[in-house]
């Protein structure tokens, strides 16, 4: 009875120690990228953040697809207080991309439409680098960019549509599995803009 006792006492003191350190809870906007973090702090220069958004891998005719991930970050500069931190950090991340893309061509009398459907998950390692001001009334904004290096996978499908003979759907379709290594994301142009994030501290 006194170790379950013993044992309660020590999860209520750090379930308070946790409900003390400063979070933030606020959303980001990219480029082709949109979606919610959450920020605990560990201790006064590091903090665990978490995103979870949706994505779009081509501006026209695309599906959204999503992005989660979660690094553990380290302020390197502090200025002014407080006011300014930059800060760097190791973390995972995972997610899916998708993107349909249909296009009209007509060859003499023949008119047909070629659908391009990419679909690919990914995984890896990211590492989260950025910069954030604290101002008044707990709001932070946040300026970052979290490039992935990993695994990708997934498929990509054409398809031929003869909209002259209508009887022919769906048509010939050929597609092709792909996996390979690499910089999931760090080398996407889009994906070369950075994040802007702001958040409420509690």
């Amino acid at each position: 009875m006194k170790k379950i006792f013993v044992a309660a006492l020590a999860a209520l003191a750090f379930a308070a120690a946790a409900s003390a350190q400063p979070r933030n809870v606020g959303g980001y906007l990219g480029v082709i990228s949109q979606g919610v973090f959450y920020q605990h702090s560990i201790t006064e220069s590091q903090f665990v953040q978490v995103d979870l958004g949706t994505a779009f891998v081509a501006l026209n005719n695309s599906v959204p697809g999503f992005r989660a991930s979660a690094s553990y970050n380290f302020n390197v500069l502090s200025k002014g207080d407080g006011f300014f931190n930059l800060y760097l950090g190791p973390g995972l991340g995972v997610g899916r991309d998708m993107s349909v893309l249909a296009l009209q061509k007509k060859n003499g009398s023949d008119s047909r439409i070629e659908a391009n459907r990419n679909t690919y998950w990914h995984a890896g390692v990211v590492t989260r680098f950025g910069v954030e001001m604290n101002f008044r009334h707990h709001m932070t904004l946040s300026i970052y960019h979290a490039p992935m290096l990993g695994v990708y996978w997934g498929s990509r499908t054409l398809s031929n549509y003869d909209l002259d003979n209508p009887g022919s759907y769906p048509g010939k379709s050929e597609g092709d599995k792909v996996m390979a290594v690499g910089a999931v994301d760090a080398f996407n142009l889009y994906q070369m803009f950075p994040t802007i994030a702001l958040s409420y501290r509690f």
